[in-house]
This record gives structure tokens, sequence and C-alpha cells, in this order.
């Protein structure tokens, strides 16, 4: 596609986008006087305490609940009025590519910081060379892969100056990509493509990020109280390039790990959406008059994760036998009450291979059934890689690190399933949910369990989790040949090629080495009470508040 066709596609993007906004993404304006005499504050919830709000260190969700409605990355996602999820324009106010697809040029808006100070392309700059930068150890340098020599800066065998990214002024950013790649105006709609203040990280330093007033802002809202394990209150950020479309005054994230507690703080009002996570409580909800429910399958998988710096699950076979022998229908009908649906494989059902065509409905069986089919004694294997190492079945212990609070009955079910199916000791280790994630990157464990969710349309989306230089969650294994398949699978612009290489690299992470155990992917069962409008829920990406309003 040519430069000038491009620019018609935008014009056409920015015109429906005002459209959408018109007929539903804001308040109308006979609506005005009523939202004045209504106290427009939403109330929410967070599952546990966000590891850090400075954009290269955090990457859980968590921390992702409230970087995302307090910053604007160059683009966002929203739903039109079809239905669909699409890219609409964010810092940026249009872009362009060239034909050959490689270079990608982005046009800022004229927009401030919460401190007043100018948003510039210099900051864009800035925030995705200190993520590659190897000093910062970023859990989310991979995300970058796609730009030139990203993955090479990030390992240390370039200088931080050689990555393809250039403020050539202040409202221009230009990003030049190793390949191209047709997922990556999806990836500016996420947290890697954030920008960053130089001038603010180096006055805070290692406590940047960690406090409401240690960070400026550049989203719809801006943090105006962090109570560590307790809360994080946003406000309507008055910098906002657009504040005049955001007609929340208040949103309250209020820090509760407990489904009970959320259900309760949910039905009496105190919360005002939520999601809802074992059958008695969406059966109980579906009957409440003033709630209003929408349930989908998300792009977000559960799995189990060891660490392969042990000796124990440095073996294939014990690995194997660790993933076979559990019963993923069982799981889902005991322990998640039918509402998820069994992994057999990693990559989720709602992600595409390409525009309305499923990974998983062009795949055929799934690795993890071949695995299953192939092996039906798990014990049996488990004691050919005992053999292998060395090791005798009756001292064999593992611990399994879990966060607390969340997952008690899923831990409790491993435990019993490992030790009856293979003869072993389980031990339970409960941690705090920053302790968790400080563990997991110090490759402090033996075993733990969480879910991943990818925020753009593509196998990639999952499959770059594993890649040997993504950090983001260390199990201590890497792999040259999935290395390849994966990257070779996210530069073709062949689809077929794509399919079949993003297919054997699956195939080679839970078959061939079940380098980790995929056991469900997720169904969102979301609540909110009818009087919470203009929110929209993209298929990829987190729960959208920015033209929401309170209506009573």
């Amino acid at each position: 596609m040519s430069k000038k066709n491009v620019f018609v596609v935008l014009l056409s993007m920015l015109f429906g986008s005002l459209l959408l906004s018109a007929c539903g993404g804001e308040a109308d304006t006979s609506e005005t006087d009523q939202l004045d005499e209504v106290e427009q504050v939403l109330n929410l919830a967070l599952a546990g305490e966000p590891e850090s709000l400075d954009v290269a260190k955090g990457s859980d969700n968590n921390s992702a609940q409230v970087l995302m409605r307090v910053m604007e990355p160059l683009t966002r996602l929203e739903v039109n009025e079809e239905g669909e999820t699409v890219v609409v324009p964010g810092a940026a106010k249009s872009w362009e590519v060239c034909d050959d697809g490689l270079e990608w040029t982005f046009h800022l808006r004229d927009a401030k910081w919460s401190d007043g100070e100018p948003l510039v392309a210099e900051h864009f700059e800035y925030g995705i060379k200190r993520i590659l930068n190897p000093e910062t150890a970023s859990p989310n340098s991979t995300l970058l892969n796609p730009i030139k020599n990203a993955s090479k800066v990030s390992r240390g065998e370039l200088a931080v100056e050689k990555a393809g990214v250039e403020a050539t002024d202040d409202k221009t950013l230009k990003i030049t990509l190793e390949d191209p790649v047709p997922y990556f105006l999806s990836l500016t709609t996420g947290r890697a493509i954030i920008p960053q203040r130089e001038d603010i990280i180096e006055k805070y330093g290692s406590s940047y990020g960690t406090q409401a007033d240690k960070i400026v802002y550049c989203g719809p809202f801006k943090v105006d109280e962090w109570v560590h394990n307790s809360s994080v209150t946003l406000s309507k950020n008055e910098k906002y390039w657009d504040n005049e479309s955001v007609n929340l005054e208040e949103v309250n994230l209020k820090i509760i790990n407990e489904e009970s507690a959320l259900m309760g703080e949910l039905q009496n009002g105190n919360i005002d959406i939520a999601t809802a996570g074992s059958i008695e409580w969406i059966e109980q909800l579906d009957e409440h008059d003033s709630l209003k429910s929408s349930t989908q399958l998300i792009p977000r998988t559960s799995y189990v994760f060891m660490n392969h710096e042990i000796e124990l699950f440095s073996n294939r076979k014990v690995r194997q036998a660790f993933s076979i022998a559990l019963d993923r229908e069982e799981i889902q009908d005991n322990i998640h009450d039918g509402i998820k649906e069994a992994a057999y494989g990693w990559v989720a059902p709602p992600v595409d291979i390409e525009e309305g065509v499923s990974f998983r409905d062009q795949v055929g069986t799934a690795p993890l059934k071949e695995l299953i089919d192939e092996n039906n004694d798990p014990k049996a294997l488990f004691e050919e890689g005992l053999e292998e190492l060395g090791k005798d079945p009756n001292d064999i212990t593992v611990t399994i690190m879990l966060p607390s609070g969340q997952g008690e009955d899923f831990a409790e079910y491993l435990q019993q399933v490992f030790s009856e199916e293979l003869g072993i000791t389980v031990e339970l280790d409960p941690a705090e949910w920053p302790v968790f994630q400080e563990r997991n990157r110090e490759l402090d464990y033996e075993m733990g369990f969480k879910s991943w969710g990818s925020h753009y349309n593509d196998p990639a989306g999952f499959l770059d989790l594993w890649l040997s230089d993504n950090d983001t969650v260390p199990i201590g294994w890497a792999c040259s040949d999935y290395d390849e398949l994966v990257l070779e699978a996210a530069v073709s612009m062949c689809e077929e090629e794509r399919l079949e290489k993003f297919k054997e690299a699956e195939k080679y992470l839970l078959k061939e080495e079940s380098a980790m155990i995929p056991y469900a992917y997720h169904t969102e069962n979301l609540y909110k009470h009818e009087y919470v409008k203009g929110v929209m829920q993209p298929d990829f990406g987190m729960l959208t508040i920015r033209n929401a309003y309170i209506e009573k």
C-alpha cells in the first residue's frame, strides 16, 4: 500500500472514530447536565498489588491495569459499532508505512504530561531505547523485537543508539523494522511503546514508579494515591489532550484477591464492574436484576511452569510426565466448574493466523493430545526420566509456589494429582504477588502456575514468551531451534508458511520439550451495574474506560 493510500485509510479511521464517539463513546450533549448531577466515580478491582508503575519494570496484569489508564501509547484499541476491535489514534494522530513495510512514521498530536510539559517524540524514542537497554533488564524488551536491531541491542551486542527508532523532530517518530511484521501496528497499542521521561526517571532513580508522586502521566487519568496492598486511586488528568471526552472524575482500583470478597463488593455496589470466576457466583449474579453480563473467550491461557535449572526439571521425560499427569477435563469440571476450556495447546482460541481465521482451528490435533495419546502412563515415563538422572523415585519432593490468596484449590489439586500419579511428595509455598513475581524472575522456585494473555491478535503474542532472550517469565529454558521457528514465522508474509512454522514451534514447545504445561483457556464472565455506560471490551487488551460515565 502506498503512503497516499495509507493516508486515505487513516482519514477513514479517524472519521469512524469520531462517529463512534458521537454515537456511543461519550455522553450525548443533552445528557451533560444530568451527568454533572451524578458523582462520576467508577470503582474497579485489582487482583493484587501492582508490581511497578515503571513501564520498563512491570510486566504483570495488575501493573498494566493501572499503566494503560494513566499513559497514552501511540495508538489505542477500541470497539467499533460492528463490535470489532480496531486500532485508533492515540498519542499519534496519524501514521504511514512505506511500501516495503519496514519504515513507519508516526505524527504526534499536541499533548502534554500531567506536569504541563509537552509530550514529544523524543519521549517515545527514549522509552523504547530504555526498555531495550540491557542495563534496564526490562522483562518487556522482547515485545520490541520487530524493531531493527532490537534483539541485538537488548543482548548487549549493539549500542542502544543502533535501535531502529528516531525522533526526527518534536512531532515525528520514525520506527524502522528488521522485517515487515503483519501485527506491528497492534504492538503500538501496548505497554512497550509508552513514552517515558528521562528527567523524571533520573530525578527519582530506583524509586521511580514506586509511588504515585514519583511518576508523571500522559493518559486520560493520573494516579492520586497508591496505598500499597490496598488501593490505587486515579483522577481525571486535566492536562490530557482529549480531557473533554473523559467523563469520570475518579477511578478507584481496590486490591481484592479473594473472589468471595470481590463478588460481595460487586453485589452491594461498592464495585461497579468485575469478572466472576466460579459457577456458583455466575449463577448468583445472573439473578441480580441490576447487573448486565457478557461472556466471551479471551486470549489468555493458564499454565504450570517449571525451573529447568533444577536437576529434576532438566530432564525432558520428567517434564512430559508432569504434563500428561494432568487431567485437563477434570480440572475444568471440578476446579473451574466448566467455565473455562481444557487447553491442549498454548495459543488461545481467539488468536487468528490471518484475519478471521483461528490458529487453533487450522492446527488440527493439538500437541498435548498427541503427547497424551502416545504416553498413557505418566509414572512409567517419570521413572524413565529419573533413571536417566540417576535419582530414586522415593526421594523426590517438589515445591509449588503460588500467589497468596489465589488458586489454592488448583494448587491442592496439583498436590494430590502429582502425588498420586507420580508417587512424589508435593509441598505448597504461598507468596505475596510482588514476591511471587520477584522469585519467578530470580529463578528462586521449583514449580508455579500463572496465566498469560496477549494484547495483539497473532500467535507470536503467545509463542514469543518462550524465546531464549525473553525474561518476562524466566524458566531457565532456551532452545535455538524453537527461536528460529518462531522468528521466521513472525516475519513471514506468507500465511501458509507462518501457520506451518508457528504450528511446528508450538508442537516442539509442548510435545517434544514440555517446556511448560498449559491447562486452561480463559472465558471472561464480565458483570457491570447498569448505571455504568460507555465502557468497551476489546478482544485484545483490557476494559476501556476512557469514555465511561455513570448514569443514575
